[in-house]
């Protein structure tokens, strides 16, 4: 299965720092990184290899042609060097995590974008596949993916053949039980028109340029990780964590927070009373891996959001509770 971060590159280091990171790689029995300078975009490019998972580290103050070369890469991970000594645990466990099995699909994205998905999701442990044409479409639905993100002008396609198409992802929403579809838009290309007359609304409910996409993608899946991490790290206490069973007899922690404030008293001894108590040990790193996991692309969102003010916006529906019934959730 394939880990999280394969390489990492660290950007304009000092010759101290290079000895002090080639020392911990070694100690980490991690293939040693490289160290390129900011002021040589084609060496950078050199380094940079397509398809290689890889995590930049940036030594030096000045980030902003290094999120410009980033971005236009699409290999999105980059952290302040000040960051990785603050938590070298946390730095040296990307390279060991592995990516969870879930699937996400995009379909008739422009291929940079897509890199650029593959990147967040990937952090946020989901395998990203992509898909090019109606035919391939047909294919990977038929093996029951969790969630779809497609590009509503499907490439050119026409009309009847959009509406058809999203018509069939409309009854492989009904039909299954963990299929979510999120809809994207370049709004400078086709007829909003025909899109909003279109069988669209009946398998989302919003309609997302893919800068909006990119920001709403990267605050979901951060959430979503916080939460189950505390939700595994609770359901190793079932005796005091309020929740249901399920039908099949399991148990099912509930998601809200303050659930757990309704009995704080074994809450607060489990995980504030006792430093050396195991389960407490584990939360704070899953923590600290979770918060380097932000920063790495945070700046990400908002590289983005300072451009997306000039564009024109998301188009919503109105939603009746049977299309509510109807609509996948983001399957995180």
């Amino acid at each position: 299965m394939p880990t999280l971060i394969e390489k990492a590159i660290f950007i304009d280091a000092s010759d101290e720092q290079k000895k002090f990171v080639i020392s911990l790689f070694t100690l980490q029995k991690i293939s040693s990184p490289l160290f390129l300078n900011s002021d040589n975009p084609e060496e950078i490019a050199r380094g940079y290899e397509e398809g290689k998972k890889t995590l930049f580290v940036s030594c030096g103050p000045d980030t902003t042609n290094i999120k410009d070369l980033l971005f236009s890469y699409g290999s999105i991970y980059l952290l302040p060097f000040e960051e990785v000594l603050l938590d070298l645990e946390s730095f040296f466990a990307l390279f060991d995590e592995q990516i969870f099995e879930k699937t996400v699909v995009t379909a008739f994205l422009d291929p940079s974008y897509t890199k650029i998905l593959k990147y967040i999701f990937e952090l946020f442990n989901f395998q990203l596949s992509h898909v090019s044409n109606l035919k391939e479409l047909n294919n990977i639905l038929e093996v029951s993916p969790d969630h779809l993100v497609i590009d509503l002008d499907m490439n050119g396609e026409t009309l009847a053949k959009r509406n058809s198409t999203l018509s069939l992802i409309h009854r492989k929403i009904i039909s299954s039980n963990k299929l979510s579809v999120n809809v994207i838009k370049n709004f400078n290309n086709g007829s909003i028109f025909n899109d909003i007359c279109s069988p669209v609304n009946k398998i989302c409910d919003i309609i997302l340029s893919p800068q909006e996409y990119t920001v709403f993608i990267i605050k979901i899946l951060h959430m979503n990780l916080f939460e189950n991490s505390n939700l595994s790290l609770h359901t190793a206490r079932q005796s005091w964590l309020p929740g249901k069973k399920t039908g099949n007899g399991e148990f099912k922690p509930l998601s809200n927070v303050f659930n757990y404030l309704k009995r704080p008293k074994s809450v607060y001894n489990t995980l504030c009373t006792t430093i050396n108590n195991p389960l407490h040990s584990a939360y704070l790193k899953q923590m600290k891996l979770i918060q380097m996991k932000k920063n790495m692309i945070f700046w990400l969102k908002d590289y983005i959001e300072s451009s997306i003010t000039s564009e024109q916006g998301s188009f919503t529906f109105s939603t009746s509770e049977t299309q509510l019934k109807e609509y996948g959730t983001v399957a995180v």
